[in-house]
Order: structure tokens, then C-alpha cells, then sequence
């Protein structure tokens, strides 16, 4: 089974899916049944309500009922789970929820990654859950309940609450949402509940965060549960470690069992993690320019000395791999694309490792890392403090050529081999890595464009034109540099919605939808005092736009040109603006590894301000071909290959 392109892009916009009549009648009454007879089994795997003997919950069925055994291998469980994570998985949790309506206690709002990363240590939120319908769900027995699209937003909190009462012991207290966080939660988002007949499936997002209440039946305050806090797999939890392979038509026929408790609400829930990649990596590969790209497998080689090899989770699709694949670009191919990513360290070369910052850093460490290598020795490099405009810069995914080895050089891959001098940086523990991708590259250009080439003054008024990534961290950056309003430029409407959405720019005006662009270049005028901006910041990469930027300037103003990085071709513009406006014109061009230093050290207080979870779109390694050709229609504002 695989899911289609519009299911597999409602899971990522919704952070949940719904799938009709997995089951049929004969398979839920054998999961019921087995389920009667294990909740009957006694052993710590069994949890009940406080102060009772009825069943809360059963942990790690399959791996006593073959029933189960069965349900988590098959096919039509496995195939969209490692569709959605492109990897192969194993059990990192089993339970049945067996709670009964209007009884028994609450289980508070939280998100299931942090209450896995605190008790458990999981490094990445690459799961996924599953949760199967063992009875019909209404209104009136307890459902789940989603805030739809929470998940993009991250982690709503860091750790436990200061109130926590134990360092032995996990509460789901200790991690639930406040009543005034959950209430702007359901206000920006609302609330939706998945229910059905029990010949239903809910594919349900670990990935990321969701918040959720596993149950909403409160009763009057009563012992509270806590949860054992483990570090190995346990019977309890029922973590299993190790790949699973579906088990084409695996049925098991109903054995006899006792009758269904009435009442109870019961649904299998399966966490599959990401399981521990084979020695190759798969990489997409641009092999003529114009031509589809490929998905190729490559062995994985070891790591360099003072190198090392990263498991990519994340690899970001920026307009200039567009222009890379157009040809315009003078760089070698075949090559792996990719310049911009996010993931764990998997293997260290020989040598001492720290990153950038003087961290020392080791295997399973989250780290993003600059794209670029300088030589050190060019007169740019040498003479001019200029690394960016090193004449002999290498930079993954841009200029390293598969016959130059290795060949797993860029980040669209599921592992990257990283050389020695790279300029790597551990991303903080709870950064959500949609967040940190979505500005991975725009985020360091602009460090570099906004720091060191043309500083935004405090209290100035900016206009960017663009409202693509580069354009949006500029914007970004200029609200935390002090600028007093920021009008954005752009297009299409709904890439400047969602911007507004995030908190990012005071005004968004459409003039790639325009019937008349030079109006709404009065617009913008007008919107900043009518005599033109203190700083206008291209970032549109497209060639008429640095035209249309001079007019939008005020005399004795200053014209800062980030988006031409590559060559798209001449246009026309006219010199007198610069001299009777009397601009100061400055290009700045690409970043280096301090550029991303700062950007990573910026990443609390952007997040912090805006929603840039919200602008990623991720897409799985196979997708390239939909990820780029989102990114050249608008449709998206970042799109991220998952891998």
C-alpha cells in the first residue's frame, strides 16, 4: 500500500491521515479478541486506573500475541510509514488504550516527542504513529483530539515544568500544555477529532510535534500516575530495536476469546522510528543540465580523518538549485545537489572534533554545517578578508563532482560525508529542525548581507523585494535589528500570507500577481512615508527587480543586492537613479561558516518571534522532482527533502 501524493501532503499539512477500511470485520475481531487475552496476562505491561483493577492501557502486545506480532509487520501498516520516513523502522512503542468513557483519569495535552526524548533520549523527531480502531469512535467515548497543524510550530516547550515532582519518574503533567498556551493554540489552529468504525486507520504524526490529549474524560482529581522513566527496552514499553520487513498476507485466522468489554474505547497504538540505515546512501543526482534529475544508490564510505560522515535528515531546496539545474551555473556534473541541511552525526574521521562554536562533538549529535570550504591562500582569501569570494571555494552540492569522490557530496541524500576544515555546528537540544531549515541557507546569507556589507540602522524603514526564503529572513532580520517597518514586496499571495501568518513583515504587497506592478510600487512607497525606504533589500533573483529597487530607495538611501547569485541574464535599468537619489549600492554574496554560526546562535529569538516551522514544506527524498517544481511555481515557500 502507498499513500498518493495528496495523502502523503494532507499528513504533512495536517500532521495527521486518515485511511479507510484497512481492516476488515473477520481481522478487528481477532485483534479484539487477542486483546482480551492479554490484558489478562499479569505483568507491568498492564496499567490501571488509579485505585482499580479496570485496564488503562496494555504496552507491547506483539510481543506476546502473534495477532500483533502480525499487525506490525504487516504491509499495509509498514509501506506508508516508510513511504513517510524513507527509511525502514522497528517498534519503538506498542500500546492499547483501553479507556472507558466519561471515567477514569485524564490524560493531559502534550506532545508525544518530548515525553519520548526526555524519557528515553530519542534524538530526532522521526517517528510516526498508527493508531487502529478497535471500536467504532464517537463524540461520546473518548477520541483523540488534534490541533491540526500544530506540528509545524515545534516543540511548544523545552522540558519539564519546574513544578515536576520527580527526577525518577515522567509525569504527563510535567509536560502539558498551560491552559493559556493550550487556548492560542486552538484559537490559531481549532480542533478536530478522527472518528469511525473500527475498520478505520489513523496514521498519526511522532514526526516533529502534535499536540494531543489522548483522552479528555476528566473525573475529580486522583492519585497521580507517573510514568517509568527507562533507558532500556523493557517489556513495559516494548521498544524493539531492530528492522522490521513486512510479511506479505500475513492473516491470523480468530481464535475464541471472550466477549468485548462493553464500552471501552480500544485502538492499537504503533511508534515506528527510523531504523539504522545500510552501508549506502541514496542521493539525488543532477546529470545533464535541463534533464530529470536521479535517484542513485552509492556505497557509504567511512569517514575522513577530522571528517565525518552525517546522516542527513534534512536538505533544504533553495531557487538557486534551480538555476543549477537550468545551467546557470558553470559547475561540474554529475554531482549530488544540495548545499543547505540539517542531521546527525553518524561516524567521526580520526582526530580531535569540535564544532565551530568550541563544542566538542560526537556520534548522534544533531549538526548543521556550512556549505562552502575556502582554500585560505587566493588573494581574496589572503589579501582582501574576503572568504566568501574565495577563488577556489568548494561547496557541497555545487561544485563537487561525483568522479571527484566521495560521492555522497551534497545534502539532497540520506547521508553526506563531510571533509576535514567544513565549519560544523551542533544545532541546540529542542530545536525543531523544520524551524532551523527553513531559513538554512537565506538564514547566513542574510547574517553576512545584514552584518558585514549593509547593517540595518535602528529605527530605519526597509523594504525587501522578494518573498522567498532569502526574502523572508531579511525581513526577519531586519524586525531584530531595530527597523521601524518592514514592507515586503512579492508574490504569489499565498507566499505572502503565510509570511503574515508567521509574524514576518508589517506589510505584504502581491506584485508578481499585479495587473499593474508600477502601482503597487507606489503602494510600497507610500507605505514606508512616501519618499522611499531608508534600505531596500533585493532578494527576488530576479533580474528586473534591481530596476524596479532603485525607484523604491529615498535619496541618500542605500540599495543592498542579495538575490542575484546566479546569472539569469541582463536587464535594463536606469544609472540616473543612483546618482540623483545619491544611493550607496552593495551586493553582498553567499556566507561563510561564521555567517552560519550566527545564524544558528540567532535561531532561539527568531523562533522565539516567528513561525518559520510554518514556511517549510517538507517532501521525501523520491519527491525531488515535486519539491523543485513547488519551488519554481510559488506554491511553496521552503520546501525540505526528508530523508
Amino acid at each position: 500500500m502507498r499513500l498518493t501524493q495528496q495523502q502523503a501532503a494532507e499528513y504533512h499539512e495536517r500532521g495527521f491521515l486518515m485511511l479507510e477500511s484497512l481492516l476488515d470485520a473477520q481481522e478487528v475481531e481477532t485483534l479484539r479478541a487477542a486483546f482480551e487475552r492479554d490484558a489478562k496476562v499479569p505483568g507491568p505491561q498492564v496499567v490501571t486506573e488509579d485505585g482499580g483493577t479496570e485496564v488503562r492501557a496494555v504496552y507491547s502486545s506483539h510481543q506476546r500475541q502473534q495477532e500483533y506480532a502480525g499487525l506490525v509487520r504487516d504491509p499495509r501498516i509498514l509501506a506508508p510509514v516508510r513511504q513517510l520516513l524513507c527509511d525502514d523502522v522497528y517498534v519503538y512503542q506498542f500500546k492499547i488504550n483501553a479507556k472507558p468513557p466519561f471515567g477514569g483519569d485524564k490524560w493531559a495535552w502534550h506532545q508525544d516527542f518530548l515525553a519520548w526524548r526526555l524519557a528515553d533520549g530519542l534524538p530526532a523527531p522521526r517517528q510516526v504513529n498508527i493508531g487502529v480502531f478497535l471500536d467504532d469512535v464517537t463524540e461520546f467515548n473518548g477520541p483523540v483530539i488534534f490541533l491540526p497543524g500544530s506540528h509545524r510550530r515545534g516543540l511548544v516547550r523545552e522540558g519539564r515544568s519546574a513544578s515536576a515532582r520527580s527526577e525518577q519518574h515522567l509525569d504527563p503533567d510535567d509536560i502539558s500544555l498551560s491552559p493559556g498556551q493550550l487556548a492560542e493554540y486552538v484559537d490559531r489552529h481549532g480542533m478536530t477529532s478522527p472518528k469511525g468504525p473500527a475498520l478505520r486507520r489513523a496514521v498519526l504524526p511522532g514526526d516533529r510535534a502534535r499536540l494531543v490529549p489522548q483522552h479528555v474524560a476528566v473525573r475529580a482529581p486522583a492519585a497521580d500516575r507517573h510514568l517509568q522513566r527507562r533507558r532500556e527496552p523493557s517489556a513495559a514499553g516494548g521498544r524493539t530495536p531492530s528492522g522490521l520487513r513486512g510479511v506479505p498476507g500475513h492473516r491470523t485466522a480468530a481464535p475464541a476469546g471472550g466477549p468485548v468489554l462493553p464500552g471501552a474505547v480500544r485502538g492499537g497504538v504503533v511508534t515506528a522510528r527510523a531504523a539504522t540505515a545500510a552501508a549506502t546512501g541514496r542521493a539525488v543526482v543532477l546529470e545533464e543540465f535541463g534533464k530529470p534529475l536521479a535517484l542513485r544508490t552509492f556505497p557509504l564510505p567511512g569517514p575522513p580523518a577530522g571528517g565525518m560522515v552525517v546522516a542527513c535528515g534534512y536538505g533544504g531546496v533553495c531557487g538557486t538549485d534551480l538555476h543549477l539545474c537550468q545551467g546557470h551555473l558553470d559547475i561540474p556534473v554529475p554531482l549530488v545537489l544540495g548545499h543547505e541541511g540539517l542531521g546527525v552525526v553518524r561516524e567521526l574521521g580520526a582526530g580531535t572534533h569540535r564544532d565551530a562554536a568550541g563544542t566538542p562533538l560526537a556520534a548522534g549529535d544533531t549538526v548543521m554545517w556550512a556549505s562552502s570550504i575556502s582554500c585560505g591562500v587566493c588573494p581574496p582569501c589572503r589579501l582582501h578578508r574576503e572568504p566568501t569570494l574565495c577563488e577556489r571555494r568548494r561547496t557541497y552540492g555545487v561544485n563537487r563532482a561525483i568522479a571527484d569522490g566521495p560521492e555522497l557530496s551534497g545534502a539532497w541524500a540520506d547521508h553526506i560525508v563531510l571533509q576535514p576544515g567544513t565549519a560544523v555546528i551542533k544545532v541546540p537540544d529542542g530545536t525543531d529542525p523544520l524551524a532551523a531549515m527553513s531559513l538554512a541557507c537565506a538564514g547566513p546569507t542574510v547574517a553576512h548581507a545584514l552584518h558585514e556589507r549593509r547593517p540595518v540602522r535602528l529605527g530605519e524603514t526597509v523594504v525587501v523585494q522578494g518573498s522567498g526564503p532569502v526574502g523572508l529572513a531579511a525581513a526577519a532580520f531586519a524586525r531584530l535589528a531595530g527597523a521601524a517597518k518592514v514592507v515586503i514586496v512579492g508574490g504569489p499571495a499565498g507566499r505572502l500570507e503565510r509570511a503574515a501568518d508567521a509574524g514576518i513583515g508589517d506589510v505584504h504587497l502581491d506584485i508578481a500577481g499585479a495587473g499593474d506592478p508600477a502601482e503597487v510600487l507606489r503602494e510600497a512607497r507610500a507605505a514606508v512615508g512616501g519618499d522611499g525606504a531608508d534600505l531596500v533589500i533585493e532578494c527576488a533573483g530576479v533580474p528586473a527587480a534591481v530596476g524596479q529597487g532603485l525607484g523604491l530607495a529615498r535619496r541618500g538611501g542605500s540599495y543592498l543586492v542579495i538575490g542575484q547569485y546566479t546569472d539569469a541574464g541582463d536587464t535594463t535599468l536606469n544609472p540616473h537613479q543612483i546618482v540623483h537619489r545619491q544611493l550607496d549600492v552593495v551586493g553582498s554574496w553567499a556566507f561563510t561558516g561564521a555567517h552560519l554560526v550566527e545564524y544558528v546562535r540567532l535561531l532561539p529569538a527568531l523562533t522565539g518571534r516567528f513561525g518559520l516551522a510554518g514556511l517549510v514544506t517538507p517532501f521525501p527524498l523520491e519527491r525531488h522532482a515535486d519539491a523543485l517544481d513547488a519551488v519554481a511555481d510559488g506554491s511553496v515557500i521552503k520546501a525540505v527533502l526528508t530523508s
